[in-house]
């Protein structure tokens, strides 16, 4: 059986980069700009139905927001994958990166000027364009922004090597472990940066998405899409 090529995007390293980013950016959100999530919209899903409940009502749109704008985001990407994906000359992927990082470095200039309800909006909207940009790793879907679905990956690939004499699937399965741990090792990062650097947390993430758009270019230039 020949041996299985991916896509740059799609290798492990940058998959767990790109995961240690997600749980940087919703931890990020959390602790600096009034405990909403960048991308765990389901989170803020319940949170906007309980405010909704219990009479709320100035907090609905604390909540509403930002899932619109993660929405618009979605929109965005599709609309950036269909113009842009026929291009030989750079990967369409590192087009989203591109607008990942300036909505970023957006966030950390515009921290003191702009109210948490907009930050957080912007935020999501980055959040939306890395979900709907990075969803396989070795052509297996996963998600970089959340962690439900890799837990759910990780007990399916040791059923599969532990019931069904599937040894192959227990590499798997730690892979999706290693995932996960990317999301934690990213929301860790920024709960211990916070207190120093506060609302300029945000640069670490910068910072891992210019490492990861800067392997995605050294692979395009080296033919290794």
């Amino acid at each position: 059986m020949p041996k299985r090529h991916d896509p740059i995007h799609e290798r492990l390293l940058i998959g767990f980069l790109l995961t240690l980013a997600g749980g940087a950016l919703d931890a990020y959100t959390y602790l600096n700009h009034g405990q909403v999530f960048a991308g765990l919209q389901t989170g803020n899903v319940i949170l906007l139905t309980l405010h909704l409940a219990n009479g709320n009502w100035p907090l609905v749109g604390h909540y509403l927001m930002p899932i619109l704008a993660f929405a618009i985001g979605i929109f965005a990407t599709v609309s950036i994958e269909h113009y842009f994906q026929k291009n030989r000359q750079f990967q369409w992927q590192q087009i989203v990166l591109i607008l990942e990082i300036i909505g970023l470095i957006a966030v950390a200039l515009l921290n003191n000027h702009w109210q948490d309800l907009w930050i957080t909006c912007l935020i999501s909207i980055v959040a939306a364009l890395q979900y709907q940009t990075f969803r396989r790793i070795k052509g297996r879907p996963f998600t970089t922004i959340m962690a439900t679905g890799n837990i759910r990956n990780i007990a399916v690939f040791l059923w599969l090597a532990l019931l069904k004499r599937e040894p192959q699937k227990l590499h798997q399965a730690g892979e999706s472990l290693l995932i996960v741990l990317a999301f934690m090792l990213g929301a860790l990062i920024s709960g211990l940066l916070t207190p120093l650097w506060h609302q300029l947390t945000v640069l670490f993430i910068v910072l891992d998405l210019i490492i990861i758009l800067g392997l995605l270019q050294w692979a395009t230039h080296r033919g290794l899409q």
